[in-house]
């Protein structure tokens, strides 16, 4: 703090006072009232140079450091009280380049230690009490963007004192700030829960209270991270917000998008139950079967995909008549399993019928020559038929007409 005093001038008007004291030892009472006058005037000089001011910065002792300089949710006031500040001397606010009566040139402000990135918003009305002669101002400080502490020193000049008088003053504050991050597990499978891990940053005891916006639950305190479990996606995503909260009351949101997978459901392409007839070649029905079974497919459904038959290698069926079935299974990652069983049936041949002649016997009179008897004999031959099984054939040798 610094001050003056007028102590050279009350020597100078010493010396004039004994000179004029030789000059007036005649008249006592004019000597008294000269000795009175001076003794006032020397006086007043002198008061004027012992009015130092003295000031007072007034506000938080600790606050939160702000995203980005032009964030004003941090700002907060500085209250300056200046005794015997003398009056103002305003100016241009350099801020808004204005004379709007916010600017004393008789205070001058600056960050004498600032790693916090610190800066004055904004400068209140100077408020000027000639009665007490006091002036009151109320500055808006943004805190910065950084930690840990600013420190803010104040310049005070009373002009009105002869000489000028001095003081300087100074308020320290302590800047915390607090950054948080979202995390989640991913959603591989339609209508699957993610959950979300929520992690506070730059805490001086690490000590947060988190909280899912805007009606969701509230964990903490906690020295660790904050897991919320069982949170929904959508294909278009989810966005959850959450309000992370440090012990020394910096608030910060973060947030984070869920999306999940379209539904995907495993679908089966299954064969129409198969069917050939037994009289087919062994090869024709063996390539049947083996299409058959590979006209199997599926869609759908999310990797890794599993295919499973059963009975793993099926058997043709017995090559006159018979049946298998086969069942196939289809599972995925999101464990959607599908299944459907078909038979492949050989259908057995008919069985083979033999139309007969009935016995017949003739008189030999009853032909007119042997080429009418061997007519009737064919007619009797033709009688005999077979049928069914697979394409049977009849032979009845080579009998002659009687």
């Amino acid at each position: 703090m610094k001050n003056s005093t007028l102590f050279s001038i009350e020597t100078r008007f010493k010396d004039r006072f004994y000179c004029c004291l030789e000059s007036l030892k005649g008249n006592f009472k004019f000597l008294l009232v000269f000795l009175l006058f001076m003794g006032s005037f020397t006086q007043g000089i002198s008061a004027q140079g012992t009015l130092v001011p003295s000031c007072n910065l007034v506000g938080d002792l600790e606050r939160c450091a702000v995203p980005v300089a032009s964030d004003t949710s941090g700002d907060f006031p500085i209250n300056i009280e200046v005794a015997r500040s003398g009056a103002p001397s305003l100016g241009v606010n350099p801020l808004t380049g204005l004379s709007d009566g916010t600017y004393n040139n008789n205070f001058v402000y600056t960050f004498v230690s600032n790693s916090s990135g610190a800066f004055i918003r904004s400068y209140g009305p100077v408020l000027y009490s000639a009665g007490t002669n006091k002036t009151t101002q109320t500055l808006i400080v943004c805190p910065g963007t950084g930690t840990p502490e600013f420190n803010l020193q104040l310049n005070v000049t009373n002009t009105s004192s002869n000489p000028d008088t001095f003081c300087e003053c100074s308020k320290s504050v302590s800047i915390s700030k607090v950054a948080a991050s979202a995390t989640h597990t991913p959603i591989l499978c339609y209508g699957s829960l993610s959950d979300v891990t929520v992690t506070g940053q730059y805490s001086d005891v690490g000590i947060y209270t988190y909280k899912l916006l805007p009606d969701g639950p509230t964990i903490g305190p906690t020295n660790l991270p904050a897991v919320f479990s069982g949170l929904a996606g959508s294909v278009d995503g989810i966005t959850y917000t959450f309000n992370v909260l440090s012990a020394e009351g910096c608030l910060t949101t973060t947030s984070t998008t869920i999306t999940q997978p379209a539904d995907n459901p495993v679908i089966l392409n299954c064969p129409q139950p198969g069917s050939i007839s037994a009289c087919q070649s062994t090869q024709a029905i063996q390539t049947a079967f083996n299409n058959w079974l590979n006209s199997f497919g599926y869609t759908g459904g999310t990797n890794p995909i599993t295919v499973e038959r059963f009975p793993l290698n099926p058997q043709l069926p017995a090559l006159c008549g018979g049946s298998v079935d086969v069942t196939w299974t289809v599972d995925d990652y999101c464990g959607q399993p599908q299944s459907c069983t078909r038979t492949f049936t050989i259908t057995p041949a008919p069985a083979v019928l033999v139309g007969q002649p009935e016995n017949s016997t003739t008189g030999a009179c009853s032909y007119a020559n042997q080429a009418a008897a061997d007519a009737a004999f064919a007619a009797w031959l033709a009688q005999f038929t077979v049928s069914g099984g697979c394409a049977p054939s009849g032979s009845y040798g080579q009998p002659t007409a009687p």
